[in-house]
Formats: C-alpha cells, sequence, structure tokens
C-alpha cells in the first residue's frame, strides 16, 4: 500500500473513532471510507484535490519563506516558529500532491513546471537551516587563497581570519570531513567565484540545483529498466519533496552530490554497463564516505554475473581516480589531524547512540564523581556501534552472496537497507538532510514497498530540525526515526516478513 494510503487510512480510522465517541453521524455506510483505502481524499468528497492548486500553495509557502527570510526574521524565535509552520505546511501539501489529480499527459510538464519555481525560490534561500553552505567556501578558500591542505589545516589557522570576507567563522578546529574529490570541487567553485562571496554561494547552489535535476531525470530513466509496474509518481516524489527542496537546495547540502553518483551508478547497472559501477560508486565515496556500504554489493553483483573484466577495470579506474583526487592533499599525509576528523565524525547528535547516552550524562553530570566517566561511556557507546555496524553489514553482504537472486530489485532494496541501517542505526551524528543521499533510490522500488514507504516518511519527520525539537537529542530521534519505523512495522509487518524472506541479504 502506497505511503499516502496508509497514513490516510489510519487517520479516518481515527475519525471513525471520535464520531463513535462523540455519538456524531457514522461514514461507515458511505462509500467514501472504501474509498480512502484505494485513494483516500483527505476531505470528504469523491474528487482528488488539483496539483495545479497544490503547487500555487506550496509557491505560496516557499515564497513567504523567502520574505521572512530577506526580511531579518532569522534567527529567532518567530522564526523557528514561522519555519515550524511553514514546514508542518508543506509536509500536508506534499501529501495532498501525492494524491492529486491532472489530465494526462500534463502531469508530468506541471511537476517539472513547480518543481523549477520551488528550485528558484530555494535560491534564494541560502544556508536557510546551518551553516554547512559557508563550511565548503571555507574549505575551498582556504585552498585558493591561502594554499592551505585543508585535511591538515582546519579554518582556524588561517591568518587575521576576522578580517577576511570571504571566511565565516565556523568549524573553526575541524579539518576537512569530506573526500577528496569535493574537496577538489569546493576549490573550483571558490576559483570560479573569485573572491566574491554571494556569487561563489550561489554557484554551489547551482551545482546542487543541476544535480537536483539530473537525479530527477535518472530515477525515471532507471525505473524504465527495472521490472515493475509503471509508476508515475516518482517524479513528483523526488522533485516536489520539501526536505530535498530546503536542506539540498536552499541549505547546499552535499549530500545532493553524493546521491548523484549513488544514481548514476544505478542507472549503469540497469543498462547492463557495469563497467562504470564501480568508478561512479567510488566517486561518491570520495565526496561522502558512507556510499562505500554499496560498494561490496556491486562487486558481488559482477562476481555473480561473472562480469570479471569490468570488476577489475572499474577497480583499476577507481584507483587512478582516487589518486588523483589525492594527490594535491597527500604530500603532507604525516601531517593529517584523523583524531580531529574523529572527534568530529562520532559526536553525538540525534542518534540512536544519543538515546542511550543523553539519560546517563543528565544523572552523572551533575555529580563531580561521576562527570569524569562521561567521555568513557561515549567511547564505550561508540565501539559497541561500531563493532554491531561492521557485524551487521558483513553479515549482510555474506548472505547477500550466498543468496543472490539476479534481480536488480534487490540490488536497490539491500543498498536501500544497508544506507537506512548506516544512518538511522549505526551512525552515532545524524541529521536529517543525509536521507536526501539515499531518498532517490527509494523511489526505485515498487510502490507500496516498505522500504520505499519508510525512506518517504523519514524525508517527512526530518523536517522536525526546523522546529524547536530539533536539538531535543532523545525525543527528536524517537518522532523522526523511531515514529516512521513504529508506524510502517504496525501497518505492514506481513509485507517486511515476506520480504524478509524474498531479499537475499535481509532474510533470515
Amino acid at each position: 500500500m502506497p505511503w499516502h494510503q496508509l497514513c490516510a487510512g489510519k487517520l479516518m480510522a481515527l475519525v471513525a473513532q471520535i464520531q463513535k465517541i462523540c455519538g456524531l453521524p457514522s461514514w461507515q455506510n458511505d462509500d467514501v471510507m472504501s474509498a480512502l483505502c484505494s485513494q483516500p481524499p483527505l476531505w470528504r468528497t469523491r474528487e482528488a484535490p488539483s496539483l495545479v492548486r497544490v503547487g500555487i500553495a506550496i509557491t505560496f509557502c516557499y515564497g513567504a519563506l523567502v520574505v521572512c527570510y530577506w526580511a531579518g526574521l532569522s534567527p529567532g524565535r518567530l522564526w523557528v516558529a514561522l519555519t515550524t509552520i511553514f514546514v508542518l505546511v508543506l509536509s500536508y501539501l506534499y501529501w495532498v500532491g501525492s494524491i492529486a489529480t491532472v489530465p494526462e499527459p500534463g502531469k508530468q510538464r506541471l511537476v517539472i513546471g513547480f518543481a523549477m519555481i520551488f528550485a528558484f525560490l530555494a535560491l534564494l534561500l541560502p544556508a536557510l537551516h546551518t551553516k554547512d553552505l559557508y563550511c565548503y567556501l571555507n574549505l575551498g578558500w582556504r585552498q585558493f587563497r591561502y594554499g592551505l591542505n585543508p585535511y591538515v589545516h582546519p579554518i582556524g589557522d588561517v591568518p587575521d581570519l576576522q578580517h577576511d570576507p570571504m571566511i565565516t567563522p565556523v568549524w573553526l578546529e575541524n579539518p576537512c570531513p569530506y573526500g577528496f574529490l569535493f574537496a577538489l570541487v569546493t576549490r573550483w567553485l571558490v576559483t570560479a567565484g573569485d573572491g566574491h562571496f554571494r556569487s561563489t554561494l550561489l554557484l554551489f547552489q547551482l551545482m546542487n540545483t543541476a544535480a537536483y535535476g539530473v537525479i530527477a531525470w535518472l530515477v525515471v530513466a532507471t525505473r524504465r529498466w527495472l521490472p515493475g509496474s509503471k509508476d508515475d509518481s516518482v517524479l513528483y516524489l523526488f522533485l516536489w519533496n520539501p526536505l530535498i527542496i530546503l536542506l539540498l537546495l536552499a541549505d547546499g547540502h552535499n549530500d545532493v552530490l553524493m546521491a548523484l553518483a549513488m544514481m548514476l551508478a544505478m542507472y549503469a547497472a540497469a543498462r547492463d554497463r557495469w563497467l562504470f559501477v564501480i568508478p561512479l560508486l567510488a566517486m561518491g565515496a570520495l565526496i561522502k564516505y558512507s556510499t562505500a556500504v554499496v560498494i561490496p554489493f556491486a562487486v558481488i553483483e559482477m562476481i555473480r554475473r561473472r562480469r570479471f573484466d569490468a570488476l577489475l577495470t572499474g577497480f583499476a579506474i577507481s584507483i587512478g581516480l582516487f589518486l588523483w583526487t589525492a594527490s594535491p592533499y597527500l604530500h603532507d599525509y604525516r601531517h593529517f589531524q584523523p583524531s580531529a576528523t574523529a572527534d568530529n565524525l562520532f559526536s553525538t547528535a540525534n542518534s540512536l547512540e544519543s538515546v542511550l547516552y543523553y539519560p546517563f550524562d543528565m544523572v552523572m553530570k551533575p555529580i563531580p564523581a561521576l562527570r569524569n566517566g562521561l567521555p568513557l561511556l561515549h567511547k564505550i557507546l561508540v565501539a559497541l556501534f561500531a563493532l554491531f555496524g561492521c557485524a551487521a553489514l558483513t553479515t549482510d553482504y555474506i548472505r547477500y552472496f550466498r543468496r543472490w537472486s539476479g534481480s536488480l530489485v534487490d540490488f536497490v532494496a539491500n543498498a536501500l537497507f544497508a544506507y537506512l541501517l548506516l544512518t538511522c542505526v549505526l551512525a552515532i551524528k545524524l541529521y536529517p538532510w543525509y536521507f536526501g543521499g539515499f531518498f532517490p533510490l527509494a523511489l526505485l522500488l515498487e510502490e507500496g514497498c516498505w522500504l520505499r514507504n519508510l525512506t518517504i516518511l523519514i524525508s517527512l519527520t526530518g523536517l522536525i530540525t526546523f522546529t524547536p525539537l530539533g536539538q531535543a537529542h532523545i525525543v527528536n530521534y524517537l518522532l523522526m526515526i523511531g515514529a516512521p519505523v513504529w508506524w510502517i512495522a504496525r501497518n505492514q509487518w506481513p509485507a517486511i516478513e515476506r520480504d524478509l524472506r524474498v531479499y537475499p541479504a535481509l532474510g533470515t
């Protein structure tokens, strides 16, 4: 059952209970309730809402957000209140749009047309929620202007940085936490910006916007080469997703580049061009390291398909790509700062580990004799999560090899499952823009698939980051991850049990 039908069915069941308790007229004898299970409207009507009206309403929301942003309301309590309202409305409209109707064949053109408007408005909201976009600029600028190796020198090493208009004082003590390819990309964009702050920020956003458009095409094109029924909703689900618009386009997070490399690899696999799969996944890992969890699945696919020439050539290309991107930086490898990078990577934020850590923190911090034990507790939890993660992923790869089915859908499903496991369970630091890196994968699965429904719901609950709960680590995780997992498990458990037996690596 598609995600919007799942939500609507439960909401209307709740309405029926309220009607019964309050003694209101029941709809149970009306065919409206039965219609809700097939294509549920949000109000008591036989007609689905117009996609044009939904698009206009979403445009108004983004436009109002732009006005508030440039009116100087950010940051502040009023800004948090406004963004909370906007993300709730945008999530609701996204759901409405998923069941909206429009005469064919104009639907796809309508979806693309409004998406272009949303992307343009996102360009007017640079660094809407976080300062990561400024950090990318800092990363490139200290290479271009000062000739510093970003893996050795954090931005705090720049002399007289407070008088440099291109530098924003954030991440002062952190060396570059990203792959060599992304470090190169930041240097290229800053070089193209030629010392103009706003122009350089715009270049980063335009790069993400271009990736956004290419990913949309890849989702549709890859679906055509995968078995299964036609699904016209995938373009809408990606292009209109508020998390994609607000966090990957406006906020400018580089997860969209990782998603682009991933989708290019999936498209190459669907077209039986296995030579390019490993190099494309390597490109993703050289942007953000988490893409590496998919590489073993691709290797298994190529071994079982007996594409040994493509596998060896692909690894050779990947090694060459690594050496080329690393060459500007590796000459200083003895001065790299792995401990500082690890401290940043393993800092506790909004994760399952934070759910376990912060109760101890609240109890132990007020007691001087116990306070000094908190760093040790954190290290123990990190070690346990690392051991569990290695064991879980290794088991996943072994099962996939032993139970390989030859289906590319299984390849996609297991890649998505590994991403969800890494991001939502094993990661010590979890932020919602991470979801944008694997969200397009979910759209390659069949409509109604529990993995797809779970990913879509998580992309919406991830917008909690814009609300006052965004920094409430335990509550944030329980609402952002726990609630969607519970909802899907409760409503799609038979499908989950079936898939656990079908998917090679997910089975027991």
